[in-house]
């Protein structure tokens, strides 16, 4: 019995608890697929399961930094739309359009 419970801890090694758990929930609600549903699931099955789910979370927050990203770009872009409708912006751009102007003359005279 010691080296069932020593093969089953050394298979979830690392993995973090709920991803366990999640694993055993899953055994035991039968929405795992298995031959022999007589059986206690192996060591080895618990942590392949337990290892999807960690895979399946770190999707999803994945997923999720980047819609974050995302939104947040958005925002930053919207901020210098608006900025850019201020007399700061406004007086930013038209030096801008001035440096640009002075660039392109330079360069057609030394072409």
């Amino acid at each position: 019995m010691d080296a069932k419970v020593s093969a089953y801890l050394l298979a979830v090694q690392g993995l973090p608890a709920w991803s366990i758990e999640s694993a055993v929930k899953d055994f035991i609600q039968g929405r795992v697929e298995r031959k022999r549903r007589d059986k206690l699931p192996t060591a080895e099955e618990i942590a392949a399961v337990a290892r999807e789910h960690v895979t399946v979370e770190a999707t999803k927050q994945t997923a999720e930094r980047a819609r974050r990203e995302q939104i947040a770009e958005s925002q930053a872009w919207e901020e210098k739309q608006r900025w850019l409708k201020t007399s700061e912006g406004q007086e930013h751009q038209r030096q801008r359009a001035e440096r640009a102007a002075l660039i392109m003359r330079t360069a057609a005279r030394e072409a």
